[in-house]
């Protein structure tokens, strides 16, 4: 992604109360792994783990693009951890907020799914509402593309009916062999 954009998106997410210990590394991997033609849309700063993963999460940033939803922990000794879900592999987004911080669930089929802990509050809303129009937008366009399938397999139907109406009518007529 070319740095002048994705800057222009990081600026849209300054306001929201980053940890001077935490993020800078991903943002840098961010930059990396994002498309040319992929937009950030949110991004929150927590702890996120495998859904059925136990203990601490990692720390590090999620992001909310027009294509996925990423995260990413860049460690200080070097070491990454990199995961996404694809928005229509989603079937659940909830959120819940404490005093100071609150919680994203992301669930996906079968056991998929991740928890973003120890997100500022006033972010975990934002977040979750983005995954979830996201969503709808997948499923929409899987509703839109299943829409045109059937227009096109039944004009092939239609196509098909006329071939055998025509083959019919041929058999049909007399073949003028003097009976």
């Amino acid at each position: 992604m070319e740095k002048g954009k994705f800057e222009a998106m990081l600026e849209l997410n300054k306001h929201k109360n980053w940890s001077s210990l935490y993020g800078k590394g991903e943002i840098k991997m961010l930059r990396e792994i994002l498309d040319e033609d992929e937009e950030l849309l949110c991004l929150v700063q927590g702890q996120f783990k495998p859904e059925m993963q136990q203990g601490h999460g990692r720390m590090g940033i999620s992001a909310a693009t027009s294509k996925r939803i990423i995260f990413l922990d860049k460690g200080v000794w070097g070491s990454t951890e990199t995961a996404e879900m694809q928005y229509d592999k989603v079937t659940s987004v909830t959120h819940s907020t404490g005093m100071m911080f609150g919680g994203i669930r992301i669930n996906g089929f079968g056991n998929s799914g991740f928890q973003i802990e120890s997100v500022p509050k006033d972010q975990t809303n934002e977040f979750a509402d983005i995954v979830r129009q996201m969503n709808d937008q997948s499923k929409q366009k899987d509703v839109d593309t299943d829409s045109s399938r059937h227009e096109e397999t039944m004009a092939m139907m239609r196509l098909q009916l006329d071939e055998l109406r025509e083959i019919k009518d041929f058999l049909a007529k007399p073949c003028g062999c003097g009976k």
